[in-house]
Order: structure tokens, then sequence, then C-alpha cells
């Protein structure tokens, strides 16, 4: 094994949170900008594997950090570019509950030292309905109600979405001069003001020929997230471990098979990376045809999509309500990120 640093040379980390706009700074912003080295986007064997190093950084239980960083610096390109981190599972590799984020975050720290670190946050009642499409459309079965509130859901819940803990539980880790925490009710008014603070944190200029026009993901109606949620028992998930009718997972994965390329899908690839225990800890093992079932699935629907608007009921924010107000004033006195 080659040998390395104390930490390896990345120069911002950019970690979310789910649903604020990550997928639009990866592909529309960072992806565009030729000054910048995204880390572990992009295609090929290397970048494969930082992929999978970076996912097994959040998911594994038996991380080995030695063996980790020495693999992850010799994949790493060697040019003169900005060297950045885009990826919301480093908040944490459950984007419902955010488990495990305060041993995501030691570890970040342990690897990259004290570089620069980027969150945004979202007010928590909207990110409650964004969470729960996303939620049916990779594969979940439960009401709304049985993922926030049942057993010790609303316990994890309020803890996810205390983000004043979390701002503070980063500032502490890596200094709160090298944190930007931002609002994503701010990207929603004015993407060019915003945009122009993140540059500015991680040391260059916007470019001036960005669009700042992104990607909407499109949220589920009732309907769809209804169809959705019945035609996802039929295999299993990352949210859906259960097989109840056995025999029907290998007629639809035989069926996506003879539609479907034969060539390896990158979902495998990336599978091969995963140190330690990640894959059964991220909840992956099943086949990548149902992989394949779900996003066919979601396309469909999304195409076909119809009102009302899918919502969540009034009581199942109430139960949050309280703790929400109190942590975003604390947020907002203490780092001035306002989010409502």
């Amino acid at each position: 094994m080659m040998s390395h640093g104390p930490f390896v040379d990345i120069d911002f980390l950019h970690i979310g949170d789910y649903k604020t706009g990550t997928t639009w700074l990866q592909r529309d912003v960072f992806g565009r900008d030729p000054r910048i080295n995204l880390v572990g986007e992009g295609s090929g064997e290397a970048e494969a594997t930082l992929w999978a190093l970076l996912e097994s950084l959040s998911l594994s239980n038996d991380l080995d950090m030695d063996v980790w960083k020495g693999l992850f610096e010799s994949q790493l390109s060697q040019d003169s570019r900005l060297r950045g981190i885009s990826r919301e599972s480093l908040i944490s590799p459950d984007f419902v509950y955010l488990d495990h984020w305060q041993r995501t975050a030691d570890r970040m720290r342990e690897a990259f030292g004290s570089t620069k670190v980027i969150v945004t946050f979202r007010h928590q009642q909207s990110m409650l309905g964004s969470i729960y499409s996303t939620y049916l459309k990779n594969g979940g079965t439960k009401q709304p109600e049985d993922l926030f509130l049942a057993c010790d859901a609303a316990h994890r819940v309020k803890e996810r979405f205390d983000y004043f803990a979390i701002a503070s539980y980063y500032a502490s880790l890596f200094g709160r001069e090298r944190c930007l925490f931002l609002s994503y009710n701010d990207l929603a008014a004015n993407p060019s003001r915003f945009l122009e603070r993140l540059y500015n944190f991680i040391g260059i200029r916007p470019p001036a020929d960005l669009g700042y026009s992104s990607r909407q993901n499109i949220s589920y109606g009732q309907g769809p997230a209804a169809i959705q949620r019945i035609l996802n028992k039929a295999v299993r998930s990352t949210y859906n471990q259960s097989q109840r009718r056995p025999m029907l997972e290998p007629i639809i994965g035989a069926g996506i098979r003879t539609v479907s390329s034969r060539r390896e899908h990158p979902l495998e690839v990336y599978r091969k990376h995963l140190l330690g225990d990640a894959l059964e800890q991220g909840g992956h093992q099943y086949p990548i045809q149902n992989y394949q079932y779900l996003r066919t699935i979601r396309l469909v629907l999304e195409k076909l999509n119809f009102p009302p608007k899918l919502s969540i009921n009034p009581s199942i924010w109430a139960e949050f309500r309280d703790c929400a107000e109190t942590t975003n004033a604390k947020l907002e006195n203490e780092f001035g990120v306002k989010l409502q």
C-alpha cells in the first residue's frame, strides 16, 4: 500500500442535507465547472472505486480508516483543479432519519482534516413531504404515520431535524470559520446570490456564464404515491427488506433482464468496491433488476402524475413543530441561517 499523510487532500466537502438542491449542485454547477475536480463522480474504474469508498465511509460499521485513506488516495487523480466532494450520503447513509451522522462526521474529520464544509438546511415542514416522496421512489412501503411516528420513529425524526445540534457538531469538529451553513429558502429565492456565497467560501469566483436554472424533482400526487407504495411490495429494496411474494421478484427480474442491456450495470460496479459490511448495512443486498424495476415505475408515474398533490397529515407535522421552531431559532441566532 502506498504511504499517505495524516489527511487526504480535499479542498471542500459539500455534504447535503438531502432534498436541498444537492443533485443540481453536483450536475449543473460543480460538475460543469472546469476548475473543480468533483471526486467520485463520472465514469471509469477509479471514479467507481472512489464513489464506493465514500459510501463505505458512512455505511460500514467496521471501517479501518488507515486502510480507507490508503485506498482513497491511491485512486485520486493529480491535477491543479480544486478538489471537492459533493455527496449527501456523507451527512448520513439514511436520508429519512440521518442515523450515524455523528459517526460519519468524525470519520470525515479523521480522513480530510479541517477542510471546508458546506451544509444546506431546509425547513422541516416541507422536508417531511419531500422525504416521504423520495422514500416511496426508493422502494418504501410504509404509510407516512408509520414512517414518522411509529415505535421510536418520532424520536429519530426529532433528532434528524435538530439542525442546530448538527451545525454545532460540525463547527466543533472542523472549526466554525471553515463551515458554511446555508438555507434552501435562499437557494429557491435567489440562486445567483446563493452560489456567490458558496463560491466565495470555497475560494474562487462564480463563473459568469453559469446558468442558474435548476432541474426540479417531480413530487408525486396522492394517487401516484399510493400506486408506487403498492407496487414497491413486489420486490426487495433498501427500504423494503422483506419478500412477501417470493415467486414474484424472480419473475420481475427475468422480465427486466430480457429488455435491458446485457452490460454490467453501474451499480454492480460500485458494489464491488464497497468496504467491510457496507453492502449489508446499506440494505443493498438485492438484485440490480429490483432497482431497474423501481426506477421504471418512478419514471412512468412521474409522466402520469396527477393531482391532488401529495401532502402529509397536519397531525404529523404537529408532532415536530415545537422542536423545529426551537432548533431553528437557535440556528438563526448562532449561525445566521434563516429557514423561513
